[in-house]
């Protein structure tokens, strides 16, 4: 098999299985398309330690950009709620609620907003990534052994 540029020298039908992984393609899909078996996919996914690395990789890029997009939400989830309390709006119920939860996704809803706890520094921001890529370590740990 042709090996392709990733760091752990996994190979293109592997960066492609990956591809589709991460786009919520089932197993049987990804197998079918690739023409491999289940087995090889999920041998894969629990036991090539190359693939779950990259993996996890483009997890975290999907999650970035995921994240980057609801917060691109915020002020559309604010307005909504101004819109609500100023003029008394007749919003239908899943505006307001659709509002509240992406508000509270980002962490801002429910909390006591302080700009003192922002990070500062070159190190502060640096260590606030830390702590992000560590918690999403964690929930990853947890969620994948389910």
């Amino acid at each position: 098999m042709k090996q392709n540029e990733t760091e752990c020298n996994i190979s293109d039908n592997q960066q492609l299985a990956i591809s589709l992984i991460v786009t919520g393609k089932t197993d049987t899909e990804i197998a079918k398309e690739l023409n491999i078996s289940r087995t090889t996919l999920w041998r894969w996914k629990t036991e090539d330690s190359g693939f779950i690395v990259e993996l996890n990789k483009k997890r975290r890029e999907v999650w970035g950009s995921s994240i980057d997009r609801l917060r691109n939400l915020v002020p559309k989830a604010i307005e909504i709620m101004e819109k609500f309390i100023d003029d008394n709006a007749l919003l239908d119920n899943s505006s307001l609620a659709a509002a509240v939860h992406i508000l509270k996704a980002v962490g801002i809803y429910g909390v006591a907003l302080n700009p003192e706890k922002l990070p500062a520094t070159k190190e502060e921001v640096k260590l606030e990534a830390r702590k992000k890529e560590r918690d999403f370590t964690i929930e990853e740990m947890i969620t994948s052994s389910f």
